[in-house]
């Protein structure tokens, strides 16, 4: 990875941990969020942290947010526990001080080697907090006892979050309100796929009630993402919705539509790659020359 990959994905990551807050109701869930917090602020040595909870529930949004609230200056290290050496990890740890904190991500993920290490790792009052998140049984067994266990339960046992996470993210999208019916279809359902699921619902129900101009989410809306095969992501159309984008096909046509559309992408692509070009038209896969074309004829669509 060349310098300036590693200062876009540095930027990146700042961005996304100064915004990542994990919103809950559930009593349990703001215990064990104070709890860690408490547990950061410890100056006796410190155990491994492990943060249990299936896939999508939001484990790293949870260790951030804490580490936040702890007040702690430094932004925490994560690192991916893919083909990780023990090596590797204990070199990053060395350099590291007791005010910093290492995530290891995935930990089902990483060898037998790895989580062992974890298990028998002593406490180190010099060193750094060490946290590692799992979403399914580790590789071996090892002695977890030696861990300071945190686990989020599945959003279908937190009947409260549901509503929560979906009145504010749809908040903060567009002014659509949802009806009662709604909204009990939406409590309901067991979402499988944790809150990305949800999300993507919330999105596509605001665009749709918003291009049939309504002014209420229906429960039939809900409805037709559920008993849908395969939902497409609708995020984007949260994003269009939230604008007065439900016009614009009877303003400009089914062809300004379209241009609107790539107007968000190729605008979302340079915005996350800094104004760079070439990274944008990767991340877009189109080549450069096209992708100058298109802005070029776009003009002020792109804002």
């Amino acid at each position: 990875m060349t310098a300036k990959k590693r200062i876009n994905a540095l930027c990146n990551w700042q961005t996304q941990y100064h915004a990542a807050r994990f919103e809950t109701t559930d009593d349990r869930l703001v215990i064990q969020i104070r709890k860690l917090v408490e547990t950061f602020a410890q100056k006796q040595p410190k155990r491994v942290i492990a943060v249990a909870g299936p896939s999508g529930c939001g484990r790293l949004t949870f260790a951030c947010h804490a580490w936040r609230l702890s007040r702690k200056r430094s932004l925490p290290v994560v690192i991916e526990a893919d083909d990780l050496r023990v090596t590797q990890l204990e070199r990053r740890i060395r350099c590291l001080t007791s005010e910093d904190l290492v995530i290891v991500r995935n930990l089902e993920r990483s060898s037998p080697e790895l989580v062992c290490f974890l298990g028998a790792l002593s406490p180190d009052p010099t060193g750094p907090y060490i946290l590692c998140t799992y979403s399914a049984p580790l590789p071996c067994p090892c002695p977890l006892n030696n861990f300071n266990h945190f686990e989020i339960q599945a959003l279908r046992k937190r009947s409260a979050d549901i509503w929560y996470l979906a009145s504010t993210l749809a908040a903060k999208k567009s002014p659509l309100g949802f009806s009662p019916c709604a909204r009990q279809s939406l409590t309901e359902y067991c979402w499988p796929g944790e809150y990305p699921e949800l999300a993507n619902c919330v999105c596509y129900c605001l665009w749709q009630a918003r291009y049939e101009g309504r002014s209420i989410v229906e429960a039939e809306d809900v409805a037709s993402f559920i008993d849908a095969e395969q939902p497409p992501n609708y995020w984007i159309y949260a994003d269009l919705a939230s604008s007065n984008f439900a016009t614009l096909v009877e303003d400009k046509g089914l062809r300004g539509f379209m241009q609107e559309i790539e107007a968000f992408f190729i605008a979302a692509a340079m915005g996350k790659n800094q104004g760079n070009l070439s990274q944008a038209a990767s991340a877009l896969k189109l080549p450069v020359s096209t992708l100058s074309d298109r802005m070029r004829l776009l003009g002020s669509s792109l804002g």
